[in-house]
């Protein structure tokens, strides 16, 4: 990774930090602590990447690599939720097949992008299809038809899970955390579905839109914001 980038990456999330601690002193450090946590999903994903022999285990390293740590924490950081910790754990094993179901969904779609960054530039293929190219010498075609069905095995068991916790008593709050948690979700499938950055691998479908926007004036206006708060 550039030296830059990291640079770079440290400022903002300490500005970041500063500015979300002084929003919400209780959630902001939490939030904060997310993106800690994110990197070193990251990090151990792809230390342990050769040694994985089940899917189960590559996902329990694969679910804070993709980010659902931060997107959870920038959930109840944005929406102001009131549930505890105790809460949030109570439902973990009611989640855990929907947080695998991201995983495959992440990797299935993913995958055309990987393969193609893989084949120019030599980045590294982080993907249970390799996986299952590694255990079971299957093609791409018969790996990504895996991964499908065990998104869907995925969903069902989720649906199960829930059914019986929510014949339970349950709080609001909980209820608003499981629409949170769905929601999330929902958003990834659909952002990897129809997003630039795998509809179009060689485009400049991003950088066309940040350009007009600029050209709009967006950006400096968003800019003179931050200049006047700070």
């Amino acid at each position: 990774e550039d030296e830059t980038v990291k640079t770079s990456f440290k400022r903002a999330v300490s500005k970041l930090a500063a500015q979300v601690a002084e929003a919400d002193p209780v959630r902001g450090p939490e939030l904060i602590g997310s993106l800690d946590d994110w990197r070193v999903g990251e990090s151990l994903l792809r230390g342990r990447f050769h040694e994985y022999t089940t899917l189960e285990g590559y996902c329990k390293d694969r679910i804070p690599d993709i980010g659902w740590g931060v997107l959870q924490e920038c959930a109840i950081f944005g929406s102001g939720i009131d549930i505890t910790m105790h809460e949030r754990k109570s439902a973990d094993q009611v989640f855990e097949p929907l947080y695998q179901q991201g995983v495959y969904g992440n990797d299935l779609l993913s995958w055309d992008k990987e393969i193609d960054a893989h084949q120019r530039t030599g980045e590294r293929l982080i993907n249970s299809v390799v996986l299952l190219q590694r255990w079971h010498g299957m093609t791409v075609e018969e790996a990504k038809a895996a991964l499908k069905q065990k998104a869907l095995e995925c969903d069902k068991e989720y649906q199960r899970r829930k059914e019986e916790f929510f014949q339970s008593p349950t709080s609001p709050s909980m209820r608003w955390w499981f629409h949170i948690v769905e929601s999330i979700a929902a958003a990834g499938q659909i952002w990897h579905m129809f997003s630039y950055r795998h509809q179009d691998p060689h485009g400049s479908g991003y950088m066309d839109y940040f350009q007009k926007r600029s050209r709009e004036g967006a950006f400096r206006q968003k800019m003179m914001t931050v200049i006047r708060i700070t």
